[in-house]
């Protein structure tokens, strides 16, 4: 777990949050990478064996990619929110993609949720009470680079993102 801190805390503007994971073994039970908040107001993406998800605030503000993840290989995620979609403040658009390339979008016809919160980022786990004894276990995985990134990044941005060529600035590094 890492203690809240400002730089974890999106509002209710645009944000990137990128990530490299490895899965050893993936069920069929829901696994979350990481989560920041509870209820509304919360930001978590996760897997199981046969789909990827992300939420940005509520089962209303959420993404589905049913593509089953990879097992045993480095894999880069990147999970995006754009308010004020196509000028309309009641309008978000959320992006998903894997290894430079978006596979997934949802246009969401309400306006953002203020992501931020006091609460800390719990990786690999469900939140639980205490690190020792997470609820509903870890995940089986190794994870790297997770950044959150206070904007939207283009998607050639989050292709050199991927490619390793994107200078490493505005971004808070989470470093556990």
């Amino acid at each position: 777990m890492v203690d809240d801190n400002d730089s974890l805390d999106m509002g209710t503007g645009d944000f990137t949050i990128s990530f490299w994971i490895k899965i050893d073994e993936a069920d069929s039970s829901t696994k979350r990478i990481f989560r920041k908040g509870m209820a509304d107001g919360f930001i978590l993406v996760g897997y199981t064996d046969a789909k990827w998800n992300a939420y940005a605030g509520s089962g209303t503000h959420s993404l589905t990619f049913n593509q089953a993840p990879v097992e045993d290989e480095w894999t880069h995620i990147v999970f995006r929110r754009e308010t004020n979609y196509s000028g309309n403040s009641n309008k978000i658009q959320l992006s998903f993609s894997i290894n430079g390339v978006e596979e997934a979008t949802q246009i969401v016809n309400y306006a953002p949720f203020n992501m931020s919160n006091s609460q800390e980022l719990v990786i690999g786990a469900q939140k639980g009470d205490s690190e020792s004894a997470p609820r509903g276990g870890w995940i089986d995985a190794s994870l790297d680079e997770l950044k959150f990134h206070k904007r939207f990044m283009s998607d050639s941005e989050v292709t050199s993102l991927y490619q390793g060529e994107l200078a490493m600035r505005n971004y808070w590094d989470v470093g556990f």
